[in-house]
């Protein structure tokens, strides 16, 4: 099974591009698992909040964060403050995940020691045909 970083712009995306959804389908069906960080988690709250989702949906997305058999949750990763680029690769390059997808209108900063970073289109090409 896969081990990724998701970017969190990759999860609002999925709300509106296939591919992005594809990718958290792949996660429902367990075909992958997201490593995720604290700092992270806190990434993807933010943005899903800006979405308008209830206090219900919002809670539903932090359990799938932080539960054990659907993601492996770091709660005290040490990932420098910055970008969240840079905490998506840091946390990659730091937990040996394979890859770190982004949605494919996303253009990914390159990092001197970074992990391959996957637009969602090739990222669900790669995982299907494997």
């Amino acid at each position: 099974m896969m081990r990724v970083v998701l970017t969190p712009e990759l999860l609002v995306r999925a709300f509106i591009e296939p591919d992005c959804l594809g990718v958290l389908q792949q996660w429902r069906d367990g075909r992958l698992v997201p490593v995720i960080s604290r700092g992270l988690a806190l990434h993807y709250t933010k943005l899903l909040k800006k979405t308008g989702l209830d206090s219900v949906q919002l809670r539903r997305w932090l359990w799938w964060f932080s539960d054990g058999e659907r993601a492996e949750f770091l709660p005290d990763s040490n990932s420098p403050p910055g970008s969240t680029a840079s905490l998506c690769n840091t946390l990659a390059v730091e937990t040996n995940a394979d890859c770190v997808v982004h949605s494919d209108n996303y253009q990914p900063p390159s990092f001197e020691h970074g992990k391959h970073w996957r637009p969602a289109s090739a990222f669900i090409t790669e995982l299907k045909s494997s």
